[in-house]
């Protein structure tokens, strides 16, 4: 018994090959329309009279656990690395442009040990609105916005008495709000 072993395609030379590749790539090629590009969009032409729906606005903003008291190692002043992130339906880190307002916070502790309701003591806002403004504080390694917050009073109130509230409301309308007890830097 003989078996007969058919090749799944037939053999081309590669002259005929070298002449038919050109021809087949170019039929994978995307065409535009005149006056149009596939460039990604810059800040000139980002939105340029076109309106778009983020697919992935914020939901939810965390004041991350990377926020603490430090020590400016020049003056020796009291400051505050605010680290805080934007966070999507799906648990994503994203950015959005907006303004922050950050407080600090102390929580009065009674004569009796009950607390007293919880007592601003500083305040910041940062215009982050526009795309250089808004990438400025944003930090790729932690993917969080970093802030350090300067211009603390004196004498600073014990760390574990200190909270740090954050409010970010975004050019879309979007308002979000959290905040979180300050340690110090170690």
């Amino acid at each position: 018994m003989h078996i007969r072993i058919l090749s799944p395609m037939p053999r081309f030379s590669p002259l005929i090959l070298g002449l038919l590749a050109p021809l087949l790539l170019s039929a994978c090629s995307v065409r535009t329309p005149p006056g149009t590009s596939h460039a990604a969009p810059t800040p000139n032409n980002a939105t340029a009279g076109v309106r778009y729906r983020n697919p992935f606005p914020p939901v939810e903003l965390v004041v991350h656990p990377l926020s603490r008291i430090t020590t400016d190692p020049d003056t020796g002043d009291a400051r505050i690395e605010a680290h805080f992130e934007l966070l999507d339906t799906y648990g994503h880190t994203v950015k959005a442009l907006g303004t922050a307002a950050l407080e600090l916070r102390v929580v009065d502790r009674g004569t009796s040990g009950t607390s007293g309701g919880p007592r601003q003591l500083a305040r910041w806002t940062i215009d982050m609105s526009t795309p250089d403004e808004n990438a400025r504080p944003f930090d790729r390694v932690t993917r969080t916005y970093r802030l350090t917050l300067i211009d603390l009073p004196r004498p600073l109130p014990p760390a574990e008495t200190l909270t740090l509230s954050v409010r970010y409301s975004t050019t879309s309308g979007v308002r979000l709000h959290a905040q979180r007890r300050l340690g110090r830097e170690r």
